[in-house]
Order: structure tokens, then C-alpha cells, then sequence
């Protein structure tokens, strides 16, 4: 399940970190809020799948994890 809501998280942060290279280009605050969203879609994708890590590498497929 984590790991589902991790794949999903990823295309969605890569798209918002786009304002990051906007912003770089041309600063303006008003491109902060997106960068800020998409660096926390990505660490929630990241902590999502290292909670989830080693019980998928060890093959447990149980479904109440």
C-alpha cells in the first residue's frame, strides 16, 4: 500500500518541482508555495517507501501491513 501511494506521489512531485527551475530562472515569491509543496510530496514518497523497504525486499505479502 505504501509503496502504491509512493508511485503515486512521485509523477505528482516531479511536476510541481518544475516551479524550482522557474524559479531559478526568474525569482518571485509567489513560486514558493509550489516549491514547497512539491518538496513535501517528495519527502512523503521518500519516508513511504523506507518504511515499506525491507518487508518488500524480504517477500512478505501480508495484507495488514
Amino acid at each position: 500500500m505504501r509503496r502504491t501511494r509512493a508511485l503515486i506521489l512521485l509523477p505528482s512531485a516531479i511536476y510541481q518541482l518544475r516551479d524550482v527551475l522557474f524559479f531559478l530562472y526568474a525569482p518571485d515569491p509567489t513560486w514558493l508555495p509550489g516549491i514547497a509543496s512539491g518538496m513535501l510530496i517528495v519527502v512523503a514518497a521518500i519516508v513511504a517507501l523506507e518504511k515499506r523497504g525491507p518487508e518488500m525486499l524480504s517477500g512478505s505479502t501480508s495484507p495488514a501491513g
